[in-house]
């Protein structure tokens, strides 16, 4: 699967790091005139624990935003 989605209020490239920076969670970040995103493609691979914990870094994101740093 793959999809694209968006935090409003909260720059698409401020999650990309802070997820990597602080969950090793790695996404790209799509940009474009009409719309931007985060890019989430799970691989075959990917374990229902790594996309529970995906999912909670982001609730946890929509709820409190990205500490800068």
């Amino acid at each position: 699967g793959i999809a694209t989605v968006q935090v409003e209020g909260i720059d698409s490239d401020k999650i990309t790091q802070y997820l990597w920076r602080k969950y090793r969670i790695l996404i790209t970040t799509i940009k474009h005139p009409e719309f931007e995103g985060l890019r989430v493609s799970p691989h075959v691979y990917t374990t229902l624990e790594e996309l529970d914990r995906f999912s909670d870094v982001m609730e946890y994101i929509i709820k409190n935003g990205v500490a800068e740093s």
